[in-house]
């Protein structure tokens, strides 16, 4: 019976528009605003995110549960979620539609944010064409690997490229910089290489060694908390803690690296998401220093 449910609520958002929000993106942007104003989470979870039948039969059963699950003051669970949106989205307008391929288009959404003071600022929101049928798959600050295998490699190619290409908040920095920050910016920046160009990833990979050993170096100092003495490469020993969570050695997984994530989002309102929005690349970069760690590289 509680499937049932779900699926005659998922079909009456579905055909409860006049106009089909998902014919274009700027329809999706226009119908996301919109349900957004008015804190209209099952037309968001139905019509525009992205997901198969079962994630958004999920989605909308955990939304349907919130409203049964009281606060203390009595309200329905609902309700912060509810009044967040209307907030953020009151007075939100699309100010640009930028179609960077047939199936990604990037919809810069002028909103006000939730941190400091609430002022306003505009946030990439990438959409994604499905078989003819547009729909928002993440923004900038919040799409992950999780989104990225969902949608699949060429899309996911595609928004990897334009968030590098377009969005790198260290392109600016200066080299006198904080480890944490000059380490993420020469990252990403071998990233976007590998991406261009997959094919030539190991020579790549070998003619930029030596800033593979600094990147390295960065990470040993970010462990240390950015004590300059600990800017050197790690020793055998060390390895295994200062570059834990990334590629295969020698501990593969992913989880661990947001230690690094959160170790730079406490400084100065550094951020390097790099480890999570990029883990494919990540790895290959890693598992390459690994190799080559007792080779006679410079500088190692």
């Amino acid at each position: 019976m509680k499937k049932i449910i779900l699926l005659i609520a998922l079909s009456v958002f579905l055909f409860s528009c006049s106009e089909n929000p998902n014919q274009s993106p700027e329809l999706l942007s226009k119908y996301f605003i919109q349900y957004a104003k008015n804190g209209d989470f099952l037309n968001i979870i139905s019509q525009i995110n992205y997901g198969d039948a079962d994630k958004k039969s999920s989605s909308i059963e955990w939304w349907l549960k919130l409203s049964e699950e009281k606060l203390p003051n009595g309200l329905s669970k609902q309700v912060p979620l509810i009044n967040y949106y209307k907030d953020k989205y009151k007075y939100s307008s699309v100010t640009e539609i930028d179609k960077i391929s047939s199936e990604i288009a990037v919809i810069y959404i002028h909103s006000k944010s939730y941190v400091a003071d609430k002022k306003f600022f505009t946030e990439p929101t990438f959409a994604g064409n499905f078989d003819g049928k547009w729909y928002i798959i993440g923004t900038k600050d919040t799409i992950d690997k999780d989104d990225y295998n969902a949608i699949g490699k060429s899309k996911a190619t595609v928004i990897k490229k334009y968030i590098l290409e377009k969005h790198n908040l260290y392109e600016n920095y200066s080299h006198e910089i904080e480890s944490e920050g000059r380490f993420c910016y020469e990252l990403e920046k071998i990233i976007l290489e590998i991406i261009n160009s997959p094919e030539n990833k190991d020579k790549i990979l070998k003619e930029r060694k030596k800033e593979l050993v600094e990147l390295v170096k960065y990470m040993k100092q970010t462990f240390y908390n950015g004590s300059p003495k600990y800017y050197k490469f790690p020793k055998y020993s060390e390895w295994s803690f200062v570059v834990r969570g990334i590629g295969n050695d020698p501990f593969p997984n992913y989880s661990k690296s947001a230690n690094y994530n959160l170790r730079w989002s406490d400084k100065k309102g550094i951020k390097c998401d790099a480890f999570s929005k990029y883990p494919e690349e990540i790895s290959e970069i890693f598992n390459f220093i690994s190799i080559r760690r007792n080779l006679k590289l410079p500088t190692f």
